[in-house]
């Protein structure tokens, strides 16, 4: 998401990607990601900006009895 300081007039732009599997079943599945970030712009961004983010998720859904 961009950012812009109104008081300083900065810009904060953080660039990134995201590769991922789901993984479908009979009765649930898994969701598996890996996602890099880093900042694009953030010259004399006056609030945190990340220099390098890396994520990686494993998440699984419970199954939920019959309808």
């Amino acid at each position: 998401m961009i950012q812009y300081d109104w008081d300083s007039g900065h810009v904060y732009i953080p660039i990134g990607a995201r590769v991922g599997k789901v993984l479908v079943f009979d009765k649930s599945s898994f969701n598996l990601y890996y996602e890099y970030r880093t900042s694009m712009v953030y010259k004399n961004w006056t609030g945190p900006a990340v220099k390098n983010s890396h994520r990686f998720n494993v998440s699984y859904t419970i199954p939920v009895g019959k309808k």
